[in-house]
């Protein structure tokens, strides 16, 4: 279920009182900040959305001190806007349940993919799945603005592949190009932008039918194709699996040329089966023998910029049951 949240604001002062009440279908934002709340579209049922920057770490002590019994009471989310590691983690500590990953989002607009890659990697897992990954929100240019159709593109798929919370802007689907400030108190007209609504109605329909966000992903580091090829740095890979033996993988090439890699799938029984491999984002399909992908991993050629989402199955073979039967 999806539960948009608009324009219901509370400022956080009126929970560092003492004798405030947590009512059901708040949402609460930074002090002077009410309308960063708009556009909130989440994919689980909440009475509660708590966005908190400067004064996360008073709440955050509140919330161990006074408001827990209220906050069990109601189906609540904690969304730390802080963006430094180790503010980010402290925050996590005291009970909020995701954190902005800004140090993604600086890499991805900065074009530095090698460093997107080394972030993700070196980060530790449950961090990873406890990030609120963005590419746009009250603070920031507008990502069309940014980025090419096809940088774009990229990077969509990227922050709606990963582990953690798939945070969308109010206005990021349409393509709109200005920020209005905060201070305005509304939002600006523009036109939509039919390519940018596309590439977002492409991943938006085609997501929800393959395990990404269902299960436990994982990032899966690559390895050169060759010698001498350093293009194997410039790939984010994620690894979905909920039931077997069926699995997908979220496969980003952000580089601005082609790139190659192999990567080590994860998968149990992978040497079991052969896999039929289709691009649900794509035309693109190939059979690949499971012995050879446990013996010397996938093998991938993405163009610049390219962005696939494998869908993988059990070849069938005359007289076999269906693997997922």
């Amino acid at each position: 279920m999806q539960l948009k949240l608009q324009n219901l604001v509370a400022a956080p002062e009126e929970l560092l009182r003492d004798g405030a009440q947590l009512r059901p279908r708040h949402v609460v934002v930074g002090a002077g900040r009410p309308h960063a709340a708009r556009g909130f579209t989440l994919e689980r049922e909440v009475d509660l959305v708590l966005v908190l920057g400067a004064r996360g770490f008073d709440f955050g002590d509140r919330l161990r001190r006074v408001q827990a019994q209220e906050l069990q009471a109601l189906k609540t989310l904690l969304l730390g806007n802080r963006w430094r590691e180790n503010f980010r983690k402290r925050l996590l500590e005291l009970g909020f349940d995701f954190t902005y990953d800004k140090t993604l989002y600086d890499r991805l607009v900065r074009r530095d993919s090698a460093g997107v890659q080394r972030h993700l990697l070196e980060s530790p897992s449950a961090l990873v799945a406890r990030s609120a990954h963005f590419l746009e929100n009250h603070d920031e240019p507008r990502i069309a603005s940014l980025l090419s159709l096809e940088e774009h593109r990229a990077a969509a798929l990227l922050v709606l592949g990963l582990p953690g919370m798939r945070f969308l802007h109010d206005g990021q689907l349409t393509g709109a190009r200005r920020r209005p400030p905060v201070q305005l108190g509304r939002c600006l007209t523009e036109s939509t932008q039919p390519e940018v609504e596309a590439l977002y109605q492409k991943l938006l329909t085609t997501l929800p039918a393959t395990s990404v966000g269902k299960s436990r992903g994982t990032l899966l580091p690559p390895r050169p194709a060759w010698p001498d090829n350093p293009t194997a740095q410039r790939f984010v890979i994620v690894q979905w699996q909920t039931l077997g033996p069926q699995f997908d993988l979220v496969v980003v090439n952000l580089a601005s040329q082609r790139s190659q890699c192999y990567v080590q799938l994860t998968i149990e029984d992978l040497a079991a089966h052969d896999w039929s491999m289709k691009d649900l984002l794509g035309q693109e399909e190939y059979e690949r023998s499971g012995q050879e992908l446990a013996a010397t991993g996938l093998y991938l050629d993405l163009p610049a910029q390219g962005a696939q989402l494998f869908h993988f199955a059990p070849v069938l073979k005359p007289g076999n049951v269906r693997a997922d039967s």
